[in-house]
């Protein structure tokens, strides 16, 4: 937050536009080079209003509405001084497709007039590129590009044409490894209902789809019955094959439809269908085996049109899922996975998703690295899973796991965090839980403030059960920037899903390491029966708690990091309307923020301009080769909370039911004050189990561990002897 004066200014702005009555605003468009619009609050006619800016329901970024437009000066809106523009960040920049909507500042009341969303579809910079792109917005078709049939013309929202016939642009321009094997992706602008858009694929220069007859030979997607009502649009998606005129339709099916909308056509010895990004047919049709790509509008509205994009084919796999990544919930009828998520090669397409397969049997697809399967599971029985990580053009590898469930009447013996319906034993920031043996270290770091007293507590919390042996050695514990086994958070949550569509449940990890199943879903509304009352609101993005308030959960872990697709709080608010920002660094590899585990700063009431922005706490981490660490914690309000962290060198991690070696880690090894110079040191043995902690003044705990065998032969390390002493030669 900013100081008091920018902070009641900032609530006169926000608590106008909030009840938006008599505020006027237009979000003009959203592409791949910036956001653009105007919002205007005529009770402060003169002064700038804020607009947020949201990616479906993550939030962007809030920017102010002030800069100069002549035509807003000329309507009366004020001195003209209420235009945003804002570069489209790198995070829509990933080969996907994007909804951006703009609001009134703190509120969720869109831009009044124009369009209140766009969809956004840009490659990622340096990544797979299309080696012809027209948005036709120019004064002709372009002759040296395209062969033009029938009647189009160019127009702003593209080709268009009202002549129920329509026309038609080939292109004249082959792949560039001079194959048929290629994408085209079409764009469609759609400012009202009605016309109809196709996109082509091994077309002839003559190829064109009309309404009452066609020309040449080529296959067509033809999208049609374009119908908004308020914010919602439905259309119809028809695949057709013409030969010299002749037109047989093979598939159709009804679709969701937007503005900006996206159909991707892949050719490679069959034909995949993606609308908006998602899967929508496969067509095992290769008949017509050369031809060029193409697009096609007829009965067009004016402000209708379509653009066009031809890409060669990327026959490069991505990565495969790395199998020492996975972790697994395993119950007597039903197993969740969970992975550290794959990226497409650097000029690849772009990963689509992950297949996933048990006993050589297709279970389904999901987006994100986590997967529940409940289906015709028996207690006690191995199952051999394959997750297939596959891009748009087809492209797929594969890792294969054997997990087994667990045995019937069995109860899950690892618990970890500190739960209020449990019992633990300790002292000093320790919680040896009494029931599963495990060890959970906390060491409060700093707190945020809001006014009249509430408060935000942020620790840096360790759990030791981050290994278990069932048919298989497993490794559940993480690295994402503060040490193996370590956390630094106010809560996560993540989606585990049953198939591409569906989230089967959410997991929510409290700050202290504590999971809950949020698997009661009413209405989008997610709710436990676990002891734990909270509620995720899927529609508004947002985690609920009993006292009232909610984090606004904007920050989502890429496909690079080891928890990719958990979400972590970025807005932190209570019931009288005081906030807490949480901001994060960007994923391994990325450039967009919020997009990983890693705190990058923390605003709260306190905050002052401190060189990059305001903030409160500030924390800096290294360029390490595996994932960057934590070095320092910064007060930037001169309060004691400053924090230098030391994480030694990479090490072996071995597993603790034998030596066999589970790659390298790094284990956090002291958290000094520098003002005082006092220090906590930090001793793990081989498997980053924490075996000592001393304090500042020279007293420490220290614990030993032992496997613990459960029913179903499950093994997992609990502590077995604690030990401590006072530092005066007392213990």
């Amino acid at each position: 937050m900013r100081p008091r004066t920018a902070v009641l200014a900032a609530i006169v702005f926000l608590g106008v536009a909030g009840a938006a009555q008599g505020s006027e605003g237009w979000l003009d468009s959203a592409n791949c080079t910036a956001i653009s619009g105007w919002a205007w609050d005529p009770a402060i006619p003169y002064g700038p209003i804020n607009v947020d800016i949201y990616d479906g329901a993550l939030s962007l970024v809030t920017i102010p509405a002030n800069l100069f437009r002549q035509d807003l000066l000329d309507a009366g809106k004020g001195n003209g001084y209420h235009a945003f523009s804002y570069p489209t960040p790198a995070i829509l920049k990933d080969g996907h497709q994007h909804n951006i909507r703009v609001f009134f500042g703190g509120t969720r009341t869109p831009l009044g007039y124009g369009y209140d969303h766009f969809n956004v579809n840009c490659s990622p910079a340096g990544g797979y590129a299309y080696y012809l792109s027209d948005t036709f917005t120019g004064s002709q078709v372009d002759g040296a590009k395209w062969y033009s049939n029938g009647s189009m013309s160019t127009s702003a929202a593209g080709l268009t044409s009202a002549d129920v016939n329509g026309g038609s642009a080939i292109s004249k321009i082959g792949t560039p490894d001079a194959t048929f094997d290629y994408e085209v992706k079409s764009v469609l602008n759609l400012a009202q209902s009605g016309g109809t858009y196709l996109t082509y694929l091994q077309a002839t220069p003559d190829f064109r789809i009309g309404s009452g007859s066609s020309t040449g030979t080529g296959y067509a997607a033809e999208v049609s019955n374009v119908v908004f009502n308020g914010t919602n649009c439905s259309a119809w998606l028809t695949f057709y094959k013409v030969v010299s005129g002749v037109t047989s339709a093979l598939a159709a099916q009804a679709i969701p439809c937007s503005h900006t909308m996206t159909v991707r056509l892949v050719f490679r010895g069959n034909i995949n269908v993606y609308v908006n990004d998602v899967f929508q047919m496969w067509l095992g049709e290769n008949s017509i085996a050369t031809g060029a790509g193409g697009v096609g509008v007829r009965g067009a509205p004016a402000g209708n049109g379509v653009e066009a994009y031809l890409g060669g084919m990327d026959r490069v796999a991505p990565g495969a899922v790395v199998r020492t990544s996975m972790e697994t919930l395993t119950f007597p009828n039903r197993i969740d996975l969970r992975w550290q998520g794959v990226t497409d090669d650097a000029a690849g397409i772009g990963l689509f998703t992950y297949q996933m397969w048990r006993n050589g049997s297709f279970l389904g697809a999901v987006k994100t690295p986590e997967f529940s399967d409940s289906g015709s599971l028996a207690a006690g029985t191995s199952y051999t899973y394959m997750i297939r990580a596959i891009d748009f053009h087809n492209n797929s590898a594969d890792t294969i796991i054997t997990v087994a469930t667990a045995p019937a009447g069995w109860v899950d013996g690892r618990r970890i965090g500190v739960r209020p319906d449990g019992a633990y034993w300790g002292a000093m920031g320790e919680n040896i839980d009494m029931r599963s043996g495990n060890l959970n270290f906390t060491l409060p770091l700093l707190t945020a403030q809001g006014r009249t007293g509430w408060k935000v507590p942020v620790s840096l919390t360790y759990n030791s059960q981050n290994w278990r042996k069932d048919a298989a050695v497993w490794n559940l514990g993480r690295d994402v920037g503060y040490g193996y086994g370590w956390q630094l958070l106010a809560g996560s949550l993540t989606p585990v899903w049953s198939d591409y569509w569906t989230v089967h449940h959410y997991l929510y990890t409290d700050a202290s390491g504590a999971e809950y199943p949020l698997d009661v879903n009413t209405g989008g509304v997610w709710t436990s029966t676990d002891s734990v009352y909270v509620s995720y609101d899927s529609n508004a993005g947002r985690l609920y708690f009993n006292d009232g308030s909610y984090w606004a959960m904007g920050c989502m872990s890429a496909g690079t990091e080891m928890d990719a697709g958990s979400m972590y709080p970025t807005v932190i608010e209570d019931t009288n309307g005081n906030q807490v920002f949480f901001r994060y660094q960007a994923g391994q590899g990325l450039s967009w923020r919020d997009s990983s585990a890693r705190i990058a700063q923390i605003e709260d009431v306190r905050a002052m301009a401190n060189g990059s922005g305001y903030w409160t706490y500030d924390f800096v981490y290294d360029a390490g080769p595996v994932v960057p660490h934590l070095v320092n914690v910064l007060s930037g309000i001169s309060t004691a909370e400053s924090y230098v962290f030391a994480m030694g060198g990479m090490q072996p991690l071995n597993n603790p039911f034998g030596v066999s070696l589970f790659g390298s880690t790094y284990f956090l090894q002291s958290v000094t004050l520098p003002i005082s110079g006092l220090h906590y040191q930090f001793e793990t043995n081989s498997w980053g189990g924490l075996t000592k902690v001393t304090f500042p003044y020279g007293g420490y705990l220290r614990w030993d561990y032992v496997n613990s065998i459960y029913t179903g032969w499950r093994q997992q390390p609990e502590v077995a002897k604690r030990y401590v002493f006072k530092g005066d030669g007392q213990s």
